[in-house]
């Protein structure tokens, strides 16, 4: 049982719990650690836009990760280290890039062969004379 309130209490042995504060004490605030930084919404994105960009959405996907992985890329350098994500943003401006240029050689690539081979003048919309 509990000692009388004028009887010493003894220190805790190895076994027993540590005995509860008084009624009425503040106790030690809880410090939960570091947390860990949060992605960037801005990179992931960046990332989605740019896969995007690949086949459903060539030009619109691509472009979109191009601007959302540079916002991400500045939102992650002043944030301090409470936000990570640099990867996801340059993957996102990479395939975002690459997907770009490669469309405007594919788009030059059928100009340059439809003008060669006399193929480009089936698909205006006057007929030629």
């Amino acid at each position: 049982m509990h000692p009388a309130p004028d009887e010493p209490t003894t220190p805790p042995t190895g076994d027993s719990p540590p005995p509860y504060p008084p009624a009425g004490a503040v106790s030690q605030p809880y410090y939960a650690g570091p947390m860990a930084p949060a992605t960037s919404g801005w990179a992931i994105a960046s990332l989605a836009s740019a896969i995007f960009g690949i086949w459903p959405a060539p030009f619109v996907g691509s472009v979109l990760g191009i601007i959302f992985g540079h916002v991400a890329l500045r939102d992650i350098r002043r944030s301090n280290g409470q936000r990570e994500g640099r990867r996801a943003a340059l993957a996102g401006l990479i395939i975002g890039y690459a997907s770009l240029v490669v469309l405007a050689l594919v788009i030059v690539a059928i100009v340059v062969f439809r003008v060669r081979f006399g193929h480009f003048h089936r698909f205006r919309l006057i007929p030629m004379p």
